[in-house]
């Protein structure tokens, strides 16, 4: 054994992975973070808690779709069938692409965020009355 492997086994601080899967399972979305951000910080937190196989993607699912600050968007998330991360985050890009292209429509016209609001609560009722 080299003198670096015995500092190394004796001086490096031992990870808790209890500890990193609470950093982990509790990290939301902050305001402002966009979602390729939210994204790799999750990666980087999830390199400490031990996740196997193809556990990794299934945790880095449940917390972008738990962990965003869009309850509109999460409630989208959580019904989609057969939901994987990769078709995720492509929903909420999507999404906030869709958004953006709404929001500069409705500052121009603004009688059509009026349409636009009716047709969201139909459509939300729709769908309340699914679940």
């Amino acid at each position: 054994m080299q003198l670096k492997d015995i500092l190394k086994t004796n001086f490096e601080p031992k990870t808790v992975r209890v500890g990193e899967r609470y950093n982990f399972r509790t990290r939301r979305q902050a305001s402002g973070e966009t979602i390729a951000k939210y994204e790799l910080e999750l990666r980087r937190l999830a390199k400490t808690c031990e996740f196997l196989g193809d556990r990794l993607q299934e945790e880095l699912l449940d917390q972008i779709v738990l962990g965003r600050r869009d309850d509109r968007l999460r409630k989208q998330l959580m019904v989609e069938v057969d939901l994987t991360f990769d078709k995720a985050i492509k929903i909420i890009q999507a999404t906030k692409r869709v958004d953006q292209s709404t929001q500069s429509c409705n500052a121009k016209q603004p009688w059509r965020r009026e349409l636009f609001d009716k047709a969201e609560n139909e459509i939300g009722r729709e769908k309340n009355c699914l679940l």
